[in-house]
């Protein structure tokens, strides 16, 4: 027998003893995927479950999003805690998050002024002959801002590996139908692309592509949760749930149906996918009536999916780990806000404005540190010039050295526009009074902005206007306006609240401008105007007149207000003097003053508003087609538009407005209740003007807020026995 040579006795023996041991396959390491599919306003039930987990201490690894499921699994995986996100969707505004209309306090004087003569309630593209209309119904300007505000920054977060919880978000080309995976770039920007619901939402532009929401081809992205190796998956689906054919009203209803239907076809692909241990929790959101768009009934939703999860539990706690190891979990997630200092600001502007008319609007300064609410007001600046789909900034790190891009996309059915408008006031007596007007706007006629208006208004009150708006400076902060201006007014003169005759007022108006102005709030312009014309009292039986006015004038203004149909926080004050002579061809040598003040506040449901005008003529006696004149809703409610007339003038107001609470809710029309105090009284003399003489009107009120203005219902007493009843529509407060 031959002998084994020494090693090999060792390696013999060395693996009869491992032999004798059982062996053990290392298991792979537990990696918990979150799946967060889309649904509109049903995606806030991901919210209730995020409660759930933190609740019960049951971490996940990683997020995927779509949707809203992309906002909030975006915003989570950033390390915001669920009762951090549960307080904003519970605190924000929808109405303000969902509409891209530029608060007014932020437009510029020249649309300000706009909207107080011609009040515009639809706006259409239209340029080369061809209407224009923009790629969604909402741009996402106001949405934006708040997902750059609850975004990290830091420049080692480009890729989202690199968040807290690695992250990834879907979406699909518009142009192709690919569905695309973005796992880096501009957080933010991929959280709103996943949610762009075409036709509602306009397409996101990303890397030379146009992008919409990811539901489209993948609601419910179970398979890119595997793909990142997830040994197991929580997958929230807000898509399950659809009413009955009884249930749904109208075609609307039952065309969303049919493509909410398309994609719960994919949803149902990707359960398929999902094995025994992976766990699908479906908050139950029909019961409670909570659709796509209910958001404000986030409260419900959030407690909708709090209870779906705890249905689940049975398949979530045995993932719960120790209060110890939930700490450390969550300090992983922290994020330390870093204060941040710009070192460089730029801009990136594809309109055909001057570079210089967005930086006059900029108060953020690169060196100093970032105030957040301060850029925010520069990008509302911005937007509010009326030029742009969209402004957004990025923080964005260049060789080490943080800055800030500013970028001002134009619109797309631009740059020319077409204008509508509509007021009208009832009092169900003596006097019906409506405009309708249409207005041509074509903007960026040079390389300085100028603008080219064409007015038309018929009605009670015609008007035919032309204006030619020119900039002296790129920026815009000084101008030439010139003007063109026919229209006609009827004035009824009355006296001891009987009307003692009436004139009607044909004036043909060229006028001169020349201003300046700061940030959309305050504006200081002279003003040259050359008028001729014709009047004529009782005009069915007394020959008609002819008059020449010229003047030279100084108008100050200062305008904040939030609403010219019915103002709830802001101020207004103008004032204005013009000198009417001879030697400017004018047929009368006088001078008139006037001061108008107008201030809202409002706390809670609670809205006060307090206006106030004094207007006077000076050396010299103004005609009959110059006067003051006073009447109508809400200037001296119970007579007639216009019925009082005189060489001064004096009135003031105080209305308290009490909104419905059941109206805060989202989707709903603002309403309110309220009580209108109303004094004052004309006069042909300095002599005459007496406190005493003061008319005194009292009205009770009825407001709804409306895309086309503000509706007004109203009941008015005056202390001249005067009594109306009144509707009025889109008219300015």
């Amino acid at each position: 027998m031959q002998l084994m040579p020494n090693f090999t006795k060792k390696a013999l023996c060395l693996s009869l003893f491992l032999l004798a041991f059982p062996t053990f396959a290392s298991e792979p390491e537990e990696r918990v995927g979150l799946v967060l599919g889309g649904g509109g306003a049903k995606g806030l039930a991901h919210i209730g479950v995020l409660l759930y987990l933190e609740e019960h201490r049951i971490p996940v690894d990683f997020v995927v999003g779509t949707s809203m499921g992309a906002i909030a699994g975006g915003l989570y995986a950033q390390g915001h805690s669920a009762a951090s996100l549960e307080e904003l969707v519970l605190t924000v505004n929808w109405q303000n998050v969902f509409t891209d209309q530029a608060p007014r306090a932020y437009r510029s004087i020249r649309r300000k002024e706009e909207d107080r003569l011609y009040p515009t309630q639809a706006l259409v593209g239209f340029s080369d002959g061809e209407f224009k209309f923009p790629s969604g119904l909402i741009q996402g300007q106001r949405l934006m801002p708040l997902l750059r505000e609850f975004s990290i920054r830091g420049r080692e977060l480009t890729h989202f590996d690199n968040l807290p919880l690695p992250f990834r978000a879907t979406a699909v080309d518009i142009e192709t139908g690919e569905l695309l995976v973005i796992e880096d770039g501009d957080l933010a920007l991929a959280m709103r692309a996943s949610m762009a619901i075409p036709g509602i939402f306009s397409p996101v532009h990303w890397h030379n592509r146009y992008l919409v929401d990811g539901g489209m081809v993948n609601n419910l992205p179970v398979d890119l949760a595997q793909e990142m190796n997830a040994t197991r998956i929580i997958a929230v689906d807000v898509g399950e749930d659809f009413p009955s054919f009884e249930e749904l009203q109208g075609p609307l209803e039952v065309m969303e149906q049919a493509i909410n239907l398309m994609i719960r076809n994919n949803s149902q692909q990707q359960v398929a996918l999902l094995n025994e241990n992976d766990v699908h929790i479906v908050p139950q959101l029909l019961s409670l009536d909570i659709g796509a768009a209910d958001f404000g009934k986030a409260e419900l939703a959030i407690r909708a999916g709090y209870e779906a999860a705890e249905q689940a539990s049975e398949q979530l706690l045995p993932l719960q780990v120790s209060p110890e190891q939930w700490a450390n979990y969550r300090r992983s997630l922290s994020v330390n806000a870093q204060p941040l200092i710009p070192r460089w600001f730029r801009i990136e502007n594809s309109a055909d404005v001057p570079d210089q008319m967005l930086w006059a609007n900029i108060a953020t300064e690169s060196g100093r540190l970032l105030d957040p609410e301060t850029l925010n007001d520069d990008v509302e600046r911005i937007y509010g010039l009326g030029y742009f789909d969209q402004v957004d900034y990025q923080i964005m790190w260049e060789d080490d050295v943080p800055g800030i891009e500013l970028r001002a996309t134009p619109r797309s059915w631009g740059p020319d526009y077409l204008g509508f408008g509509l007021t009208f006031e009832e009092n169900f007596d003596r006097q019906s009074n409506y405009r309708a007007a249409v207005s041509y706007l074509k903007t960026q006629v040079n390389d300085y902005g100028a603008e080219l208006q064409f007015d038309l208004q018929i009605g009670n009150e015609p008007v035919i206007r032309a204006q030619y708006w020119q900039p002296l400076r790129q920026d815009a902060s000084t101008y030439t306006n010139t003007r063109l201006k026919l229209n006609r007014v009827r004035i009824n003169n009355t006296a001891q609240g009987q009307t003692r005759f009436l004139t009607e007022i044909d004036r043909q108006t060229l006028g001169f401008d020349i201003g300046t102005h700061w940030r959309h709030t305050a504006d200081v312009r002279l003003s040259l105007d050359f008028s001729t014309g014709t009047y004529q009292e009782n005009f069915s039986t007394v020959p008609e007149q002819s008059f020449q006015t010229g003047s030279l004038g100084i108008r100050v203004n200062f305008d904040s207000l939030d609403s010219v149909f019915l103002p709830t926080q802001g101020t207004l004050v103008s004032l204005q003097h013009k000198w009417f002579h001879e030697t400017l061809g004018s047929d009368e040598n006088f001078q008139q003053l006037s001061i108008q003040g107008l201030g809202a506040a409002t706390s809670g449901n609670h809205t006060l508003v307090l206006g106030g005008e004094f207007a006077t003529t000076l050396n010299g006696e103004a005609p009959i087609y110059q006067r003051h004149q006073l009447g109508g809703f809400m200037r001296l409610s119970g007579y007639e538009r216009n019925a009082l007339s005189g060489q001064h003038s004096v009135f003031g107001q105080a209305v308290y407005l009490h909104r419905l609470e059941a109206s805060r809710q989202f989707g709903t029309l603002p309403v309110y209740l309220g009580i209108a105090l109303e004094a004052g009284n004309v006069w042909q003399t300095n002599e005459d003007v007496k406190l005493s003489d003061l008319t005194y009107s009292t009205s009770v009120l009825g407001v709804v807020t409306t895309p086309v203005g503000a509706l007004y219902l109203g009941l008015s007493q005056n202390s001249d026995s005067r009594n109306s009843a009144y509707l009025a529509i889109g008219r300015p407060f």
